[in-house]
């Protein structure tokens, strides 16, 4: 299915025909300029499918369904902690996240980050993330929680890393569990109080690189190693 346009319906199931909200009728027909009888993939809360555009009915596009498929959910599953930056930070970190296959974002407010996050900025996150997800035509939309504070993870993956920069002895991650939870911290960095309850609750200090990087350029780089080990069957 990739390669073509994609949008996202915030819907369950996808009919046999479905008339395109304002937003993306907008999208698909005045900003990528696609025509009656071309195609467009088309994902849902809980599936994806090809669909013809059939018309044009007061303003909106009506679409015709030509094949739908259920959203497979992976045993290799990614979820990341990360606390919460600035808005510009955010938005470019949450997209990436999408496009790097991450099954869950838990946005964390952590004793350092930043504090006041509304249901709009959530909103955007989501959306953001949905957009990288469908950049990558993964087979699922990835989750997106707030927790507001570090003591409120609750995690079972089988394993449970925290980039921290700074730790003095340096290693590499050369296998990684079937499911894998990262936290990544704000720009301020982690409290010794955050660190510590990250260690109670099972979350390994690791940190592969001698350079000390941005929490965006690290949220980036890290999840992209769990990724491609991953992908490369480098399992424990």
């Amino acid at each position: 299915m990739s390669g073509l346009a994609s949008i996202y319906e915030d819907i369950d199931k996808l009919s046999k025909e479905i008339l395109l909200s304002h937003e993306n009728s907008h999208y698909i027909k005045n900003v990528l300029r696609k025509k009656v009888g071309e195609h467009i993939q088309i994902f849902s809360n809980k599936e994806k499918g090809i669909f013809k555009i059939k018309e044009v009915k007061k303003k909106l596009l009506l679409c015709e369904k030509i094949e739908v498929k259920q959203y497979e959910i992976s045993e290799k599953k990614i979820k990341v902690y990360q606390g919460l930056m600035k808005r510009e930070y955010m938005d470019f970190v949450v997209e990436k996240y999408g496009e790097l296959g991450v099954y869950e974002l838990n946005i964390v407010l952590t004793d350092y980050s930043i504090k006041n996050i509304t249901e709009k900025n959530l909103l955007r996150y989501k959306k953001l993330l949905i957009n990288g997800a469908m950049q990558a035509d993964l087979d699922f939309l990835p989750r997106i929680n707030l927790l507001e504070s570090v003591s409120n993870i609750n995690d079972d993956c089988d394993m449970k890393l925290c980039f921290y920069e700074k730790i003095k002895n340096k290693s590499f991650i050369h296998k990684v569990g079937k499911t894998v939870s990262i936290f990544i911290g704000p720009e301020g960095g982690l409290s010794d109080k955050d660190v510590n309850i990250l260690k109670e609750k099972g979350f390994l200090l690791v940190s592969p690189l001698k350079s000390v990087v941005k929490a965006e350029t690290a949220a980036v780089v890290f999840t992209g190693i769990i990724r491609a080990l991953m992908d490369c069957n480098e399992f424990i």
